[in-house]
């Protein structure tokens, strides 16, 4: 450390003298002092004898003491000598330590003398002129300024030795340098010989009498875990052989352990220094120390003995000596392993042999709340080995008397696993072993994990194992045994759809119709659902076939009141419809839905477009087309079919003879709706029109009072309205709406869609004029972002740039009519909140704008939406009020910092529609932060690609100062939550910035670790 503190002090280039005076009379000594630097700094024995000369000749010795001994503050005080040792110039050195003027003693301002320099550069010869010339042999950095360079302690000795000048160190202790000394940290010469292998070094200091046992102590060496590390602790740990023999000759304790439990013998037990090890067990150390203690728990080692160390380590010759010499193959750690257990996770058969010779416990497993965290209790040898899939393993403990139906926590055996993963030569050596076919979890983990009454046959049935079910069928594994569940094994493997095992079970007498029973299964929503009936609901065909032929009941219904012909009428499957109908199902059943309401076949066939089912259904019976929906109203397939767009299915019940003009019945919010106001809902343009042809009442309501119309408008379905209009629907008709009546117009204005669709509404139903359509607010929700450009440069001027706006207008003195602040009004959350699309499914040109050179999405146009989105937002939350006098907004928005981008998917595909959304989240006086949102659609469904905070200030583009703007409030819990988070995190940022380097110098550990990286980027 003190050799690279040193180089790095000497690469200074501007440096200048301690104890120098600039005034003109000390002129001379200055230029000297800076001669002989020069000189010393690049070793020109020329320049420095012309300067000793020239001294001499003014017969000055008060000033030639004076230059030599002065220090250069820059580089840490050092003296002449001492930098020309650190820069190894030995010519230029030896004529300066042979100077009488020169102090040898001088020590520089962190306590470096020559003596320290030269005996680390390793100069015996110069080192020897030192000393006679009375250096002090034991001099030693100390004080504040070592300590901080980690210099503290180190003497000459200690320097020498640090680096491998056997010589030098030779020197120091024949003038009696003290071979015990230690450094800041606790650590002596004979320690860094022993651990850097200089085995020259160690043998002097083990002759100038250094203490063997000599370890660190105190405070920091605990803080850097030295404490307990003896010369032999070092040399064994790096694997220095011969050191350690020499040391162990010479009387060192083998038995030494640190300040944690880690002995001698731990270290290079875990690195496999095999020598090391038989040398350390030769001299006496002991195999069962292991470490313990906090640091040993936080580094997860407690418990661990030399023997488990090698083992984790996979050290195995290692492993074999420690076995040999009486190492304990049983000894526990702290979370309940033992180096046999670790012997049969690792699997090596060689190893675990030798285990068992020792006198390994074949049955041991671990146990105890350590063992429960890791999932581990219970776990023996042969548990471990089947887990591996190690067929030699486990024979071979098996031969060894190992116990076979052990389990562990959750009740799972050995050949429960082996069964489930599918490993038909384990299974059968277990087998023969005399494992028990029918054995089960059982127990409270058990029946929490849903694994209660699993059968190694049931294991083998969910996974489809034909060959392992047969096997085990053949030695007595119950083919009807069931589950806490109440599932059976053919039950599992109809569910999983492995045809071969349905037809092995039930030629083997498997129960066709057994279904699960009891509490467990009505919780589940599985209670009567038979083999049959799972395979219905999983369309396994084949299953399903085979099933009918076996006998199974076609007609049997689940708790729900579910069936084989319901289930399969989900799957538009019509030839396994008729095929149950044939065998006797009825297709009249009704079955509960989620909301207990009632339904049946051609309900469950119309909701998921099963249309050839459907048509069966028909013709099967015209009558059977009501069942109850989810608010216990009567509904019929007609309604399903409008709500979810199946134009096939819906006119396939209308020529079936289902009323147009049927109304859902009942109390709930959906009565009185039609199936023409289901399609007018969804906007599904080619139902409306067809049931309007067919006769459906265009001007019907549904018990509120809402028309067709309405909620056509509401929902901003443009070519529906159009369609109504033409075809009757009443423009004028009101609907009684939060205590007003509202025409369509009313309600589509209100929900704030398109503007195309008033414009249509203009057009057909000359409802809107000219002056009305004048007076659309400015601010509306905008279709395309390509809209919401155009919508933000005629609110702020030409250029959405603030220097080029065209604004005029302080927000807060608006017009005559607002005269101080108070006045602006308060937002909300859902007032801001605005939605764009960029089409890119439906606008090919627009792609090319968009597209990278991988076809995707470039991020970069994104964000710039994203900004864009931003300040369009918050133009609307600060939209102004009672303008009278200018036409655009007397604000000039800009975004003041992208707070944070967290994206969840990388590339966007270039072919699909993204939407950007967004809310102001906070609002300070004349700042704001903007909540934004990416999404992109995913076959109908929008998913998420990331979310942004935006901060944008306000300005008044006349003064370019700040500006006020309008105040958020929450309307509701989850509103203010929004609002505190967004002053939370404006706190953040406001005190982020006030730790800024460009406001505050850094601190002592800042400054700290900026001078430690500057020293590192500095060569030695």
């Amino acid at each position: 450390m003190t050799e690279q503190f040193i180089a790095n002090v000497l690469n200074k280039t501007k440096m200048g003298c301690t104890g120098t005076k600039a005034n003109k009379a000390e002129g001379d000594i200055d230029r000297y002092h800076q001669e002989i630097f020069a000189a010393a700094q690049t070793g020109d024995v020329k320049r420095l004898k012309d300067i000793l000369d020239e001294l001499d000749r003014r017969k000055a010795s008060t000033t030639k003491k004076e230059v030599l001994n002065m220090g250069y503050r820059e580089a840490d005080g050092l003296t002449a000598l001492s930098i020309a040792a650190g820069k190894k110039h030995k010519p230029l050195t030896e004529i300066l330590a042979s100077c009488p003027e020169v102090d040898v003693n001088k020590p520089s301002l962190s306590g470096i003398t020559p003596l320290l320099m030269v005996a680390e550069v390793g100069w015996p010869d110069i080192l020897d002129i030192l000393l006679h010339r009375g250096a002090i042999v034991d001099s030693a950095p100390s004080g504040k300024r070592a300590e901080e360079n980690k210099i503290a302690g180190s003497t000459p000795l200690i320097g020498a030795t640090k680096y491998n000048h056997p010589e030098c160190v030779k020197r120091l202790l024949e003038h009696h340098a003290n071979p015990n000394h230690q450094n800041q940290s606790g650590i002596s010469a004979l320690m860094l010989a022993a651990e850097q292998g200089f085995f020259e070094c160690v043998k002097l200091l083990v002759q100038a009498g250094a203490d063997l046992e000599l370890a660190p102590s105190g405070q920091l060496a605990l803080t850097m875990n030295l404490c307990g590390q003896t010369p032999l602790f070092c040399a064994a740990k790096e694997g220095r052989t011969e050191i350690v023999k020499y040391l162990l000759d010479r009387g060192a304790n083998p038995r030494v352990q640190n300040h944690y439990g880690v002995s001698a013998l731990w270290i290079p037990a875990q690195k496999g220094m095999l020598q090391v090890v038989e040398l350390l067990l030769n001299a006496g150390a002991e195999t069962h120390v292991a470490p313990f203690g906090n640091l040993a728990d936080e580094l997860n080692i407690t418990g661990w003995t030399p023997l488990y160390a090698a083992m984790k380590s996979r050290k195995f010759d290692v492993v074999k000596l420690l076995l040999k010499r009486g190492a304990d193959p049983n000894a526990v750690t702290k979370l309940g392993s033992t180096p046999f257990l670790l012997a049969s996770e690792i699997c090596d058969l060689d190893i675990i042999e030798a285990c068992v010779e020792a006198g390994a416990d074949l049955d041991f497993a671990p146990s105890g709340p350590d063992a429960d965290n890791l999932n581990i209790t219970g776990q023996t040898a042969l548990f471990m080995a089947t887990l591996k899939d190690r067929v030699d393993v486990v024979k071979f403990l098996i031969q060894k008397g190992a116990h076979v139906n052990v389990q562990n926590r959750y009740g799972v055996s050995p050949l429960l696993l082996c069964a489930e993963s599918g490993n038909y030569e384990l299974v059968q050596a277990l087998v023969q072993a005399g494992a028990d076919v029918n054995i089960t979890p059982q127990g409270e983990l058990a029946e929490e994990n849903f694994l209660a009454g699993q059968t190694p046959l049931f294991g083998a049935a969910k996974k489809g194992h034909v060959e392992i079910c047969e096997y085990l069928i053949q030695n007595g594994a119950d083919v009807n045994a069931v589950t806490m569940t109440g599932a059976t094994p053919l039950y599992t493997a109809t569910e999983e759809g492995h045809l071969d095992v349905v037809r092995l079970l039930n030629r083997h007498g498997a129960d066709v119709n057994r279904s699960p029973k009891g509490q467990v299964a009505r919780d589940l929503h599985i209670e009567n659902q038979t083999p049959l009936l799972i395979a219905c609901m999983r369309n396994h065909e084949a299953i399903i076939r085979h099933l009918i032929e076996s006998g199974a009941n076609v007609n049997v219904t689940s708790e729900r009141g579910s069936s084989p012909f319901l289930a399969i009428c989900q799957h538009n499957n019509v030839e396994l419809a008729r095929l149950l109908i044939q065998h006797g199902a009825r297709h009249d059943v009704e079955a509960k839905n989620l909301y207990d309401g009632k339904i049946n076949g051609l309900i469950v066939a119309a909701e998921s477009g099963s249309f050839d089912t459907l048509r069966l259904l028909v013709e099967a019976a015209r009558h059977d087309v009501e069942a109850k929906n989810l608010y216990d109203g009567k509904i019929n397939g007609l309604i399903v079919a409008a709500e979810s767009g199946s134009f096939d299915t819906l006119r396939l019940l209308v020529e079936a003879g289902l009323d147009v003009n049927y109304k859902i019945e009942g109390k709930g919010e959906t009565a009185g709706r039609t199936p023409l106001f289901c399609a007018c809902a969804k906007g599904f343009q080619d139902i409306v029109e067809y049931l309007i042809d067919r006769g459906a009442d265009v001007n019907g309501t549904e018990k509120s009072g809402l028309s067709c119309l309405h909620i056509a408008a509401a929902m901003g379905h443009a070519d529906t309205v159009r369609v109504l209009c033409e075809r009757g629907a009443n423009v004028d008709q009101q609907f009684r709406f939060e205590e007003q009546d509202v025409t369509a117009y009313d309600l589509a204005e209100s929900q704030q869609h398109d503007h195309d669709i008033k414009i249509m509404y203009q057009r057909l139903c000359l409802f809107i004029s000219h002056s009305f359509v004048n007076t659309i607010p400015t601010y509306r929700s905008i279709q395309t972002m390509n809209e919401v450009r155009k919508g933000l440069q005629s609110l702020v001027g030409a250029q959405l740039v603030f220097a080029y706006g065209d604004q005029h207008g302080s927000h807060a003195r608006l017009t005559e009519d607002i005269k101080i602040d108070s006045t602006l009004a308060s937002r909300t959350i859902p007032e801001s909140y605005d939605e764009a699309i960029i089409p890119l499914a439906s606008d090919v040109r627009l792609r090319e704008r968009y597209a990278n050179f991988e076809n995707k999405v470039r991020f970069g146009r994104i964000l710039e939406d994203l900004d864009t989105m931003a300040v369009h937002i918050a133009y609307k939350h600060n939209s102004p009020q009672l303008i009278k006098s200018i036409n655009v907004h007397p604000l000039a928005i800009v975004t003041a910092a992208v707070d944070r981008i967290e994206v969840a998917i990388a590339h966007m595909h270039i072919d699909r529609d993204i939407r950007l959304s967004g809310f102001a989240s906070f609002v300070g006086k004349s700042s704001m932060e903007a909540t934004l949102k990416i999404d992109q659609d995913n076959n109908g469904t929008w998913e998420h690609v990331l979310h942004a905070l935006f901060v944008l200030a306000a300005r008044d583009p006349r003064t370019k100062k700040s500006a006020k703007m309008n105040p958020l409030v929450g309307l509701t819990e989850e509103d203010h939550t929004i609002i505190k988070e967004g002053e939370l995190k404006r706190q953040r940022r406001l005190a982020e910035q006030d730790k800024s380097l460009f406001k505050i110098p850094p601190d002592t550990a800042e400054s700290t670790i900026i001078h430690n990286l500057f020293l590192n980027t500095i060569s030695p």
